[in-house]
């Protein structure tokens, strides 16, 4: 009885010291749990802190792209009504205004005559040309299509690019030559000499179109003027298909005495003048003085004339041979490859030996 009350009361006082010994760790070890419960706000408001600067970081980026994407975007051409939106009229002189120029309009064309092709827009020349980036460069470039054809037939016999400075957007009037010496010379397009030196002896009833769409074909609307006008070869096309032979070589057939340099224009591209400048050393002609003599590619489209689409842009050059001095022309010509999407690479044609006073070398 003794031993058995004598266990019973060891064992009770085992399992007392058991539990306060746990009362006292649990003691011990509360202001620990409650000193991490007291962090989960702080680590909440940590978490809240970066989630409002992840998306101020991303209304930033999106501001941006779209202040990019306003930067880059390209105006789209104001629609318009052909012969209303924008009037043409022609004259074998040069008028001061639209008013007199359409008061002095020619209707007929002949062989050799100067012509000049005037547009007026209702606004500005800014509002109907196309724009696009250009690839190589990246700038904008703006620019309308010129384009001769039969009288009331969609056929385009020659088709020009046109292409302007941004300056020139503001205009209301502008005046093109129709008759241009050389590829430099500025607001003009050789779609009447590409036109007139391929036509057989006659009289031609020909349109003369201007579009900012290069799609062929194209629906009739689709042109912001079209003038019809009488193209008048009765005796041979031999004037004009002169012109358009000197336009190709910039009208040197001579020595510079006789013919002056052209002048360096706005034109400029690394991989075109390296082309150039290897062509001429396989030739053994070190440049002294070289320039671009274009401020636009010269760029047909296809037509009548020609199948492909192409455009070709010319330098000039000046050097030495011994003591004596000489100039010449180099031309850059590209095809546009449907299957690349894309100029191919340009082939030199070069015309050398030309004299020149020593004085015009530099």
């Amino acid at each position: 009885m003794l031993t058995s009350l004598y266990l019973n009361t060891s064992t009770s006082a085992r399992i007392l010291s058991v539990a306060f010994t746990f009362f006292v760790m649990g003691f011990i070890a509360a202001p620990a749990g409650s000193e991490a419960f007291g962090q989960f706000p702080q680590q909440r408001r940590l978490e809240e802190r970066e989630r409002r600067q992840a998306e101020a970081e991303r209304r930033r980026e999106a501001q941006n792209e779209q202040e990019l994407a306003a930067r880059d975007a390209v105006p789209r051409p104001r629609a318009a009504v052909m012969n209303v939106n924008v009037q043409m009229a022609l004259t074998t002189a040069n008028a001061k205004n639209f008013e007199e120029a359409r008061a002095r309009a020619a209707k007929r064309v002949s062989d050799g005559e100067t012509l000049w092709m005037h547009l007026k827009f209702q606004g500005k020349l800014g509002d109907y040309v196309l724009t696009f980036r250009d690839e190589e460069s990246g700038t904008l470039r703006y620019v309308l299509y010129a384009e001769t054809g039969p009288q009331d037939d969609p056929t385009a016999l020659a088709k020009y690019v046109i292409e302007f400075a941004k300056e020139d957007l503001a205009s209301s009037e502008i005046v093109v030559s129709l008759t241009p010496l050389s590829p430099g010379q500025k607001l003009s397009t050789p779609v009447l000499l590409a036109t007139a030196a391929t036509r057989q002896p006659g009289i031609w009833n020909s349109e003369l179109r201007i579009t900012n769409n290069p799609i062929i074909p194209r629906a009739p609307t689709d042109n912001l003027a079209k003038l019809s006008f009488a193209l008048d070869l009765g005796q041979g096309n031999g004037r004009y298909s002169g012109l358009w032979a000197g336009f190709h070589d910039f009208g040197m057939s001579g020595p510079a005495a006789d013919t002056a340099l052209p002048v360096a224009r706005s034109f400029y591209s690394l991989p075109i003048k390296t082309a150039i400048q290897n062509h001429l050393t396989e030739k053994g002609i070190e440049p002294v003085r070289f320039f671009f003599a274009q401020d636009h590619w010269l760029e047909t489209l296809p037509s009548a004339t020609s199948k492909v689409r192409e455009r070709n842009i010319t330098a000039i050059f000046t050097y030495k041979k011994g003591e004596e001095c000489f100039f010449g022309s180099a031309t850059a010509g590209q095809t546009y490859s449907l299957l690349n999407s894309k100029f191919d690479d340009a082939k030199i044609d070069s015309r050398v030996g030309m004299p020149l006073d020593c004085k015009e070398l530099q």
